[in-house]
């Protein structure tokens, strides 16, 4: 099965993110609900109503709101950038 080219081009924003400092990284933790309608923040589209939405708590008072396909690429992301 070959990659989907829409997780590649969400993948490739990820990592764009993370290197600027728009992103944290990925590591703590998270609240699980239904979507808000709320921009996500790793791909910027809606998160509908009928879909997850998770908020990731961050550094600070920072947190993000995200899809749950772009929450699993951002994760995936940040723990391969992380690691030696």
């Amino acid at each position: 099965m070959s990659p989907d080219p829409a997780d590649d081009e969400v993948r490739r924003s990820v990592r764009e993110q993370l290197a600027e400092g728009r992103l944290f990284w990925a590591s703590g933790g998270s609240t699980v609900r239904r979507g808000t309608g709320r921009p996500c923040t790793v791909c910027g589209k809606p998160i509908a109503n009928d879909s997850v939405e998770r908020e990731i708590r961050g550094p600070g008072d920072r947190f993000a709101l995200t899809h749950e396909d772009c929450y699993r690429i951002w994760r995936e992301e940040s723990r391969r950038l992380q690691s030696p």
